[in-house]
């Protein structure tokens, strides 16, 4: 940001990043609606696009997946059936067997407990002469 400095006064650039969090979170917000064919504007939009992402990440989704299954799907109408939507999404999350893969541990307990005797004994858990804080 400091190079903009060369180009543009100081008092403009103050003024742009006094906006910035506004202007970013208008435009994220208008092309979330736009990804997720929402029409109008609510004032949930922000928590619904959060839980979405969080939802996506804890159930280990595929995000571009996701977001075609939810564009292509017919979610007004006469045609619409929930269960099928539904479906369509939670067949594209990860299965708990593959979940439970990818988070267990990839260090046996054997090597947890070596490290532990490293850091016992070489005093590495705390700061100060000897110490080591990776912060």
């Amino acid at each position: 940001g400091e190079m903009f400095g060369l180009v543009v006064e100081q008092e403009r650039l103050d003024e742009v990043l006094q906006t910035w969090d506004q202007v970013y979170d208008k435009e994220y917000s208008g092309r979330m609606r736009q990804k997720l064919g929402l029409v109008t504007e609510d004032l949930d939009d922000a928590a619904l696009f959060t839980k979405l992402f969080q939802t996506m990440q804890e159930t280990h989704s595929d995000f571009t997946t996701t977001f075609q299954l939810l564009q292509n799907a017919q979610l007004i109408g006469p045609g619409f059936e929930k269960e099928a939507v539904l479906q369509s999404l939670v067949g594209n999350c990860l299965p708990l067997a593959e979940v439970k893969k990818l988070l267990k541990p990839a260090f046996s307990k054997s090597d947890c407990t070596a490290l532990m005797k490293v850091v016992q004994q070489f005093n590495l858990s705390e700061e100060g002469e000897g110490g080591f804080n990776p912060l």
